[in-house]
């Protein structure tokens, strides 16, 4: 991950007004209890069978390019880790906001280069 992140500093102008500008889902939490933890097992269902179902049926049968997503989540770090992840490879997060409630992400994540 390090150096894809390290790729997407090398080609940000270097300019005091350059951002990146990342939306993201954050992974997974198996912590958490009542509302929160009914939402995130909700949110897991969604990903991992009602995307992939739509996405199938949408793309003409291709089911499998779309159980990526729910993969991709549980292997994507938490917005802590990919912070630092962030700033070991030169990126700045300037801005971390969290778009939804009961922390289900998408995360906004504005950085800028160091």
């Amino acid at each position: 991950r390090n150096s894809e992140l390290g790729e997407l500093r090398r080609v940000l102008k270097p300019s005091s007004t350059s951002r990146l500008v990342i939306l993201e889902i954050a992974g997974f939490s198996s912590e958490g209890a009542g509302i929160q933890r009914l939402l995130e097992i909700v949110r897991t269902a969604f990903i991992s069978r009602l995307v992939p179902l739509v996405g199938g049926v949408i793309s003409g049968g291709h089911f499998k390019e779309y159980r990526y997503l729910d993969k991709s989540l549980h292997a994507f770090p938490g917005p802590g880790a990919f912070q630092l992840a962030l700033k070991s490879s030169g990126l700045n997060p300037i801005k971390i906001q969290q778009l939804a409630p009961f922390r289900m992400g998408p995360y906004l994540i504005v950085c800028n280069p160091s």
